[in-house]
């Protein structure tokens, strides 16, 4: 399989992009700043990071991976589900959980169902 490159050397392939082995890896990325950020909160007496925001986390994160694996959305729209996912864990961590979980629950309904085969 041959990748496009562009000039700047910016793969513009979803497969590319959004390949399996760096979802993953973006994933555990993630949890593992979550961890992070969540046990040096613990010890800080700080406030950490809400459950309902973890779990609205994991599942626009595995909406999005899903969506990549499909190919069914254009990159340039997971790649905005992605920045406006950070939005959200922000504002969580910020303390307005009621604002990120509506931020989330926005993402989810954006991206929608698999439609395997399929590209808007």
């Amino acid at each position: 399989m041959m990748r496009r490159v562009t000039r700047a050397g910016i793969c513009r392939s979803p497969r590319c992009l959004f390949a399996p082995k760096r979802v993953l890896m973006l994933g555990l990325a993630t949890l593992m700043q979550c961890a992070a950020v969540y046990g040096g909160a613990a010890q800080n007496g700080a406030p950490i990071f809400a459950p309902v925001c973890a779990a609205r986390e994991i599942t626009v994160l595995t909406l999005i991976e899903d969506h990549a694996l499909a190919d069914d959305l254009a990159p340039i729209k997971l790649s905005n589900a992605y920045v406006d996912m950070l939005n959200a864990r922000a504002l969580c961590y910020a303390g307005r959980t009621a604002d990120a979980v509506a931020a989330y629950d926005e993402i989810a309904g954006a991206l929608g169902q698999l439609h395997i085969g399929r590209r808007e």
